[in-house]
């Protein structure tokens, strides 16, 4: 299995204001399964992912952290109702 993915971007919102975090980027990622048989079973599976990338601007500023500090916070927060 073969994708591609072109000028991916991650934005953060805090506030009614959108930030870029990541990106823009391409990514390009290959799978491959494979079942290795022994005998008349099949013995054992094998999965190889490798994900490719070119260059990844990251911004981080004060609002990204205070976003993802939010994302964490409601994390934890869901976390504790699960259990």
């Amino acid at each position: 299995m073969n994708a591609y993915m072109r000028d991916c971007m991650l934005k953060t919102t805090l506030n009614n204001r959108q930030l870029p975090l990541l990106g823009p980027c391409s990514l390009k990622a290959d799978a491959t399964f494979t079942i290795i048989s022994h005998g008349n079973t099949n013995f054992l599976s094998q999965t190889i992912v490798t994900i490719a990338t070119g260059m990844v601007t990251v911004n981080l500023g004060q609002e990204h952290v205070l976003c993802l500090q939010m994302v964490l916070d409601h994390i934890t927060e869901f976390s504790k109702v699960i259990d």
